[in-house]
């Protein structure tokens, strides 16, 4: 195996070995300990994969079985030989807070709560003139900027 036959079998398999093709797994491991070059599109793949994990949700099992179920009618692969197995994804344990609070609301609520959120701050640059009158005819600029510190959380 060469290095340009290695790159395009983990584009495919990923950088975990344990899901390469038993076909391919010994000369892909001979040439990781021989090839530096090997060495490192493994590195960027596995980077790439981790960076892919965080990122992307997990498919719903049913859709996961449709697709493997179609993969195979449509390729004439015997059911026994299909390789797919979920694996329980890593990060799962990992998401923040945040993610689990507003994953519980739809999109048109959270876009509500930031419309509501920009007018409020807008209602607070537009009523800071009246309040610097009212405090300090002189301090227009200062009362501006002391109000929208204020609203925007900048201090």
């Amino acid at each position: 195996m060469n290095t340009k036959t290695f790159t395009k079998r983990i584009a495919v398999y990923g950088s975990n070995p344990e899901l390469w093709h038993e076909r391919d797994k010994a000369s892909m491991l001979a040439l990781l300990e021989r090839d530096p070059q090997a060495r490192a599109a493994l590195s960027h793949e596995a980077a790439l994969d981790t960076w892919l994990t965080k990122r992307l949700p997990d498919a719903p099992i049913p859709l996961q079985a449709r697709i493997v179920a179609q993969m195979e009618e449509n390729l004439g692969v015997p059911k026994s030989a299909a390789v797919f197995s979920a694996h329980p994804r890593p990060h799962q344990a990992s998401i923040s807070l945040w993610s689990k609070i507003t994953s519980a609301f739809d999109a048109p609520f959270k876009l509500g709560v930031a419309t509501a959120f920009a007018a409020i701050c807008f209602a607070g640059v537009l009523s800071a003139p009246a309040l610097a009158d009212i405090l300090n005819p002189l301090n227009v600029l200062s009362a501006v900027d002391v109000v929208t510190d204020d609203i925007l959380f900048i201090n």
